[in-house]
């Protein structure tokens, strides 16, 4: 389970895996030849599941991790279900099996790289709308054991998070849109923006492009260039992130957003190993 020791990837990847979906358009015998999918029901969804969402998950955890256990990534998967079916029938949470189908079309390719970069984490984040299968209806600050279970922030492109046990959330902001620098409260601007201010007043505004003049040795920190690039404080200009082990002085300048004791870390899998069964 996530915990607030683990990155933000790890809470948007638990949610979508304990929800269910990763999940693929398989179809029954009868199906087949028709071409028509699957249909996911309350009462099916946890036995048709566990299989499609594991396959999802196999590339990533075999080139991030070295191992995957097919079987007990789906017991531990079916296990999760059954506490959301559960909340369904007890009126606690929403279901919605018509999301499947459309949602792994948008996640796949992002659990097949894997690795991903700080700004194409953004990018994952900005498709959650589609995959809201299960959700609950627990509001910010109150006691939870996964995410599923808390209501997600109002808005479009947004998600919930279960963090120390307490419902949260976030959301990726459009244009305009009222943001702050305290990451702390989950808002993100989406690419090609960042958190602008203004006579103390944040709003996501047009990043500054590649190669852009920025604000360089005057600010210790520049957001204008936008995810995936920093201010070059030797030329001042706006310059695409580095790859992990470069030499970093600024989580900005590494693709990761982590720059680790001088040095730029490689992004983790977005899979998490115990959702590998290994």
């Amino acid at each position: 389970m996530c915990t607030s020791r683990r990155s933000i990837s790890c809470v948007v990847v638990f949610g979508l895996a304990v929800a269910g979906i990763a999940a693929c358009s398989g179809k029954t015998d009868e199906q087949a030849d028709a071409g028509a999918a699957v249909t996911y029901t309350v009462s099916n969804v946890c036995d048709k599941m566990p299989a499609v969402v594991c396959e999802a998950r196999k590339s990533c955890c075999t080139t991030g991790h070295g191992a995957f256990n097919q079987a007990a990534c789906e017991a531990t998967q079916k296990g999760e279900c059954l506490k959301n079916t559960a909340e369904v029938t007890a009126g606690t949470m929403k279901f919605d099996g018509t999301k499947v189908d459309t949602c792994l079309a948008k996640v796949k390719p992002f659990m097949d790289e894997c690795r991903l970069e700080f700004s194409r984490l953004v990018g994952y984040f900005e498709i959650l709308d589609d995959c809201r299968v299960f959700e609950g209806t627990r509001a910010a600050g109150e006691s939870c054991e996964r995410p599923t279970q808390c209501a997600p922030p109002a808005g479009t492109n947004s998600f919930p998070s279960c963090f120390g046990g307490r419902c949260g959330g976030g959301r990726v902001l459009s244009e305009g849109d009222e943001c702050t620098l305290d990451i702390r409260q989950g808002l993100i601007c989406a690419n090609g923006l960042y958190c602008k201010g203004d006579s103390g007043k944040y709003a996501c505004a047009k990043a500054t492009p590649e190669g852009g003049a920025c604000g360089g040795g005057g600010n210790f920190i520049e957001l204008a260039c936008g995810a995936g690039y920093y201010c070059a404080r030797d030329t001042n200009k706006c310059t695409r992130s580095k790859e992990g082990t470069s030499a970093c002085t600024s989580l900005l300048e590494c693709k990761s957003a982590v720059c680790n004791f001088g040095t730029c870390t490689t992004p983790g899998p977005v899979v998490p190993a115990d959702m590998c069964g290994i």
